[in-house]
């Protein structure tokens, strides 16, 4: 392999985000191609045949590279978004045209389904823009052009953008819960909460964030949200520890975690396992200097997308061999 150069680099495809289908027969996954007039990557969603080894693209232009398996033979991706609206489409992976399933009314990031059909989704607060909610149409008209007129951003927080993001101050991920029967969506957290990302298994959401006002903190907190109770438990508060990777399993969450005091960021993590009724957490396996993932600081890791799952009573993970640390 030659020295990567621009146009080397604009040939390159970036898979993450690997889901196997409930039947097993499938693997669906995201392909990222950078793209010179956007700025950006074009998103696609893509199939693989266990079986014949065949690969296939099921759908071009994925908003927010998120989508789930509906069923062994159905996937369900964002079709249509709006800053006030995201419309999830069903695909048939043996042919016909993608069918519209429900809107979920905010702007989702990532979404993923509960056992009961519910879905969990992501959507950005932004602080530094007046609501727009509650008013007339007039009113709300008013609001909306103000935010169109705007010429200039005040960066109050640190850090004030993110890569692929552009400027996050003032602004903070929320995490919901959409039920596509009632048409009602509820909140599980809010503003100065920021939510990092989010696991779900059966009726049950794990999520990893941080409360902040200025200053972002580098550890976050770790809660877990039972849908059948509509409880949520602070499983780790967030001045403890950095938190690498999350995971649940069964009545307990796993986590990659650290203190940070020796190497801040960058320090490796150790495995641990969490309760999910509350409690100390306790050391699974010490990292043995290897690196979790990837160390690439940039929107290439790996594509992006998880870089561990786990699969009945074992837990893989990608990491980088001792002499690469």
């Amino acid at each position: 392999m030659g020295r990567i150069t621009c146009e080397s680099f604009l040939q390159l495809r970036y898979l993450s985000d690997p889901v196997v289908s409930p039947d097993g027969r499938h693997t669906a996954y995201i392909c990222r191609v950078p793209n010179m007039k956007t700025n950006g990557y074009d998103v696609s969603l893509w199939l693989a045949e266990h079986g014949s080894r065949e690969v296939r693209c099921l759908k071009q232009s994925v908003p927010a590279g998120s989508f789930y398996w509906r069923d062994g033979r159905t996937l369900v991706f964002a079709g249509r978004s709006s800053a006030e609206a995201t419309t999830l489409m069903a695909m048939p992976i043996d042919g016909g045209e993608p069918y519209e399933l429900f809107t979920i009314p905010a702007k989702a990031g990532k979404f993923a389904a509960l056992d009961d059909g519910r879905i969990v989704f992501t959507t950005v607060q932004n602080l530094n823009q007046p609501c727009a909610e509650g008013g007339g149409d007039e009113e709300r008209e008013s609001v909306l052009d103000g935010r169109r007129a705007g010429t200039y951003d005040v960066l109050e927080d640190v850090p004030f953008w993110g890569n692929g993001a552009g400027i996050t101050s003032g602004k903070r991920t929320q995490l919901g819960v959409f039920d596509p029967v009632s048409g009602k969506t509820e909140l599980l957290t809010s503003a100065p909460f920021d939510t990092a990302g989010f696991a779900v298994e059966g009726s049950r959401v794990l999520y990893v964030g941080s409360d902040f006002t200025g200053i972002k903190t580098l550890r976050q907190a770790v809660c877990v949200w039972d849908g059948e109770t509509g409880e949520t438990v602070r499983l780790i508060d967030q001045d403890r520890f950095l938190v690498k990777l999350y995971a649940l399993h069964g009545d307990t969450a796993v986590l990659c975690l650290t203190d940070g005091l020796s190497y801040g960021n960058g320090e490796n993590g150790d495995f641990y396992t969490v309760k999910l009724s509350g409690g100390e957490p306790s050391l699974l396996r010490e990292h043995s200097a290897h690196c979790i993932g990837s160390t690439v600081g940039t929107d290439c890791r790996l594509g992006g997308g998880s870089s561990w799952k786990i699969c009945g009573e074992t837990l893989y993970y990608c990491w980088l061999w001792p002499a690469a640390c």
